[in-house]
This record gives structure tokens, C-alpha cells and sequence, in this order.
């Protein structure tokens, strides 16, 4: 049997159990009539049942005692929705409340589930005692409607879940945004503790790592990149920065190449990777590296760099005022020409730079002829003394 379900995180609306009118559903509603009256001691019996077959519950709760309040809840839904064919608001949230304090408790699902299944072992036994005692029809109709008393169960099963992970990703969602914060003050420069670095971000003050900026074309988040690291064996933690991505990667051993894989395969991504950096302290150190050789990345290109597949380039990024003290030295000949002239050196010498010499490129990007292109340079050269070769 099919029991309908509200949307996961909705408001409760009351839920109808489809019983019919046959003898199943009297027994149903009979014996659930009676195990209502001594709902708190099948909850004590259930707590009980509960702490001694599913140890797991010992790590976090105190006793038995402290699941009574939940068996109450949850076999007290599933019985009265059983007499009245109906999960009603008040029932929903009382499960999902439940299901919340699991979660916040750090009750692992599957254990909280496990627990369930002997909650409800218990109320079923329970009936059949009743409905034995009662009288054989009884008994027989109520052994026919199993259905129905498991649908019921699944249907307090499912709002019980509901709220577990309403609050786990809640929580979830919190504990990203701490190590975003604590992330982002680190690579900033702004002071935090060994512990912050430990527990929030896993990374210690003697940790030799790498700091990653990452773009991408196309759909990608924190946690796709941090199990992508993970998968890798390499603890990392992410951050949002100015529409990029910001992660940094402890190594432990293992190389700045071995960060580099698992984003590198990321299709549309580019990014800039730094230097080993030792410690939670070089981080912002770390961010520049990073950010340089993102920046020299050629416009169209895609992949990780490093500062040093473009040294020029990061050289000239990382230092501006020089790099335009050496181009106006170096360039002055050439950017001293008439406007037209100088438009159309620049032009040829980005160009030849863009496709790395090859002159067939760049008399193709620059719609002329190849002996035009090697007139221009070679009238670069003598003005600047530059080498071509």
C-alpha cells in the first residue's frame, strides 16, 4: 500500500491512510484502540529493546531512559493514525521534531532507522498479543492487514526522516559556511587559532600545502571540488571569493602536482595554482601565488597554471609599476611612432607572442601575408634590439 507524502520540508498537512471498511480494518482500528491506552508502557518497552539490540545508541544518548519520550511519539502516531486512518499536523510535526533532536544529537540515520524498525517490531508484537487474546477472528484479520500497519509505519518513517535531514543539512549548510569564514580570514591574512585550523578547516601550522583559485565555465561547486580532492586522498577546503573559488590543499607528502589532477580535469575549468607553502600563516602568500598565475593564464585557455609556465607574465602582474617601466624602456622606439604605425607593430608583436611564433598563425589572425608580418618584426627589432630568433 501506497501512502502518500508531503514534500520533504513542507508544512504538515494531515495525511490519509486508505484503510477500506472490510473486517482488516476493524481489527486494525480495534487492537490500535486498546495499545493506546498503554501507549507509555510499550514506549518503556520499546526505549528498552532499543538501548539493549542497537549499541550504537550508546554513543550518543545517556540511557533508555532518554528514548522513551521518542517511542512515545512514534508509536503513539503510528496507532492513532491507525485508528483514525490518518497522520494529522500535529502528529507530523511531532515526528519531524523528533527526527530533528536525532539529527542535532549526531545519531547517524541508518542507526536512528535501525532504531525504528525494533520501535516498531515491538508495536506489532504487541498487537498480535492483543488480537490473540481477544478472539481468533481478531487475530487472523489483523495477520491479513499487515499491509496496512506497515503503510502506516512507513508513513511515520518518512516524517520522522524528513526532519533528521532538514536539520543535517541545516547543519550542513552552517558548518560550510564557518570554514568559508574561517578560509577566507586566513587567506586574508586575519588571525585564527590552531584549533580553527584543525576543526574547522583540517589544516595545521605545519602542513605543507597548496592554495588553488579556480574559474569554471560551467556548473561547480565546493563539494564537487573538495570530493574530487578527496577522491585523490588530499584533505582541502573551499571558499567563495569574487565569483571564483578558493581552496586550499594540505599535501602531506605528496606533490603540488597530485592537487593540480583532480581540478585539471574539471572540463572549462581554469585556475592558478600557488607555491608549497608551509602553514596556515603562509596562506595569504599562498592567494597571491595563486592568483598571479590565474591572471597569466591566456584568455582562452584552459587547465591549471603555475606561476612559472608564464614567468614574464606573473613577473609582470605581480610587479605592474616595473613591468611598465620596462615596457616603456624596452617598447619606447616602437610606442614613439605614429599612431597608425604603432597600432600595427603592437598588434603584430601580441600576435606573434599569442601564437607562439608561428608566423603562418599570425599572418592568418592579421589577414596579411607572411613576408608583411617578418617586415614588421624585423622593424621592431632594430628599434628595440629585441631577438626574434
Amino acid at each position: 500500500m501506497t501512502v502518500p507524502q508531503p514534500a520533504a520540508g513542507s508544512p504538515g498537512s494531515a495525511q490519509t491512510i486508505p484503510y477500506g471498511h472490510d473486517a482488516r480494518a476493524a481489527a486494525v482500528r480495534r487492537v490500535a484502540g486498546v495499545l493506546i491506552e498503554h501507549l507509555h508502557g510499550l514506549a518503556v518497552r520499546s526505549a528498552s529493546e532499543i538501548w539493549h539490540r542497537e549499541l550504537e545508541f550508546h554513543d550518543t544518548v545517556a540511557g533508555p531512559e532518554d528514548l522513551i519520550d521518542a517511542c512515545r511519539v512514534t508509536i503513539g502516531a503510528a496507532l492513532r493514525s491507525l485508528e483514525t486512518g490518518r497522520l494529522d499536523d500535529g502528529e507530523i510535526e511531532a515526528l519531524r521534531s523528533i527526527g530533528r533532536i536525532a539529527s542535532r544529537q549526531g545519531t547517524p540515520l541508518e542507526v536512528v532507522l535501525r532504531g525504528l524498525r525494533v520501535d516498531f517490531l515491538v508495536l506489532w508484537s504487541e498487537m498480535l498479543l492483543v488480537a490473540r487474546t481477544t478472539d481468533p477472528s481478531t487475530q487472523q484479520s489483523l495477520i491479513n492487514a499487515s499491509e496496512i500497519v506497515w503503510g502506516a509505519v512507513d508513513a511515520v518513517t518518512a516524517q520522522f526522516t524528513v526532519g533528521y535531514r532538514s536539520n543535517h543539512e541545516a547543519r550542513a549548510r552552517a558548518e560550510q559556511a564557518r570554514r568559508e569564514e574561517v578560509l577566507l580570514r586566513a587567506l586574508h591574512g586575519d588571525p585564527i587559532t590552531a584549533d580553527e585550523g584543525l576543526m574547522v578547516l583540517g589544516l595545521s601550522a605545519v602542513d605543507d600545502l597548496v592554495v588553488l583559485v579556480v574559474e569554471s565555465r560551467g556548473a561547480l561547486d565546493l563539494d564537487d571540488l573538495e570530493r574530487r580532492l578527496r577522491f585523490a586522498s588530499l584533505q582541502s577546503c573551499w571558499a567563495r571569493r569574487d565569483g571564483a573559488f578558493v581552496g586550499a590543499v594540505a599535501l602531506r607528502g605528496r606533490s603540488a602536482e597530485s592537487a593540480c589532477a583532480p581540478v585539471g580535469q574539471i572540463a572549462g575549468v581554469r585556475a592558478g595554482i600557488s607555491r608549497v607553502r608551509r602553514g596556515l600563516g603562509e596562506l595569504p602568500a599562498g592567494l597571491r601565488d595563486a592568483s598571479l598565475a590565474l591572471a597569466a593564464l591566456r584568455p582562452d585557455a584552459t587547465g591549471v597554471a603555475t606561476l612559472f609556465d608564464d614567468p614574464i607574465g606573473s613577473v609582470a602582474l605581480a610587479q605592474p609599476d616595473l613591468a611598465a617601466a620596462v615596457t616603456r624602456q624596452v617598447l619606447g622606439p616602437v610606442l614613439a611612432r605614429p599612431a597608425r604605425e604603432r597600432d600595427l607593430l603592437i598588434e603584430t608583436l601580441v600576435a606573434f607572442d599569442e601564437a607562439d611564433g608561428a608566423l603562418g598563425v599570425v599572418a592568418e589572425r592579421l589577414y596579411c601575408h607572411r613576408n608583411t608580418v617578418l617586415n614588421r618584426l624585423t622593424k621592431i627589432s632594430r628599434m628595440t634590439g629585441i631577438s626574434f630568433a
